[in-house]
């Protein structure tokens, strides 16, 4: 089963995101500041019969994403669906405001692309090792085949010349 990293799934499209992934049989990983709402999706994907798991994580936050990401084993796909909207005039948003939206849509994306591609090159790099072993397994295989023809050739080409020399 592949694991899929679903940042805001506790709500919204990231909740529907982990409802249609979890039909196509990923384990999914919400990662939501809003613990609660992510373990209502878990439940949503879990009666569905699907896997899921909810972590709290703040996606704006370095420290957080870091600690959340170094527990998580396996990273096959990433979905960054965390997002927060804040309706006004730019005249009328605060600087800390912004700095907020900043943080979660923007900063937020760049952490969890940044903790996840080690994982998720790290996942690749051991599929490509599992096929090149599979590869070179046949390889062999082939070659010993072969050989054995070469051995049965020489046998049969050996019977001949006995044969024909007596």
């Amino acid at each position: 089963m592949k694991n899929v990293i679903v940042t805001g799934g506790g709500s919204g499209i990231g909740r529907a995101i982990c409802q249609r992934l979890a039909e196509d049989g990923y384990h999914i990983v919400i990662l939501d500041l809003d613990e609660g709402a992510g373990f209502e999706t878990v439940g949503l994907v879990k009666e569905a019969g699907g896997s899921a798991e909810c972590l709290a994580c703040d996606v704006s936050s370095t420290e957080s994403v870091q600690e959340v990401f170094a527990g998580i084993l396996r990273i096959d796909a990433l979905v960054n669906c965390a997002g927060i909207a804040s309706i006004g005039k730019a005249a009328d948003t605060t600087p800390e405001e912004m700095d907020r939206i900043y943080g979660v849509n923007v900063k937020g994306i760049y952490h969890c692309i940044y903790f996840a591609i080690p994982k998720m090159i790290e996942g690749l790099l051991k599929i490509r090792k599992n096929i090149d072993l599979i590869i070179e397994k046949k390889i062999i295989l082939i070659e010993k085949i072969n050989l054995k023809k070469l051995l049965l050739f020489k046998v049969e080409v050996f019977i001949l010349i006995i044969f024909k020399s007596l």
